[in-house]
């Protein structure tokens, strides 16, 4: 493997659902464009993204691009990355958001995410255990219940 990277990441811009891509969609454009190019450029042929977001088809769609191999990331709405993940915007942004409080057959379960997951080509999942960032700043952030990591 040569590289992890996230290709639905632009830089200073988020994941091109942010107020400022969406401002600058001409800029974006270009970028999703030019970013497959660019990884074969330097010579890199094979990339992993731990969290591709929803927008990874630019990249795969390219007629030139690196091998790619994705992992999906599940998270919960109050645990890191500790961002407002409510409405469209997360939604843009996580697509595999746990209700821990989901029964197995519910829609936001851990059950039914980890099948959707197993189904979308997906070869891993990332999980977040951020508590919290810096010296006297432990455990300040809640993570995933022990009950939805035994899944």
């Amino acid at each position: 493997m040569d590289s992890h990277a996230h290709v639905s990441s632009i830089p200073d811009m988020g994941f091109g659902v942010e107020p400022v891509a969406i401002k600058n969609q001409k800029l974006v454009q270009a970028y999703f464009e030019q970013q497959p190019r660019s990884f074969l450029y330097y010579g890199v042929t094979q990339i992993l993204d731990p969290n591709p977001g929803v927008s990874f088809n630019y990249f795969t769609s390219a007629s030139h691009h690196p091998d790619y191999f994705r992992c999906e990331v599940l998270t919960s709405t109050n645990t890191f990355p500790y961002v407002e993940k409510t409405g469209d915007l997360s939604r843009s942004m996580f697509t595999y958001l746990i209700d821990e409080s989901a029964q197995a057959t519910e829609e936001n379960s851990i059950e039914r995410l980890i099948g959707k997951i197993a189904n979308s080509g997906a070869l891993c999942i990332k999980l977040y255990f951020e508590d919290g960032y810096g010296y006297g700043n432990a455990s300040q952030w809640p993570t995933l219940s022990t009950k939805t990591l035994k899944h």
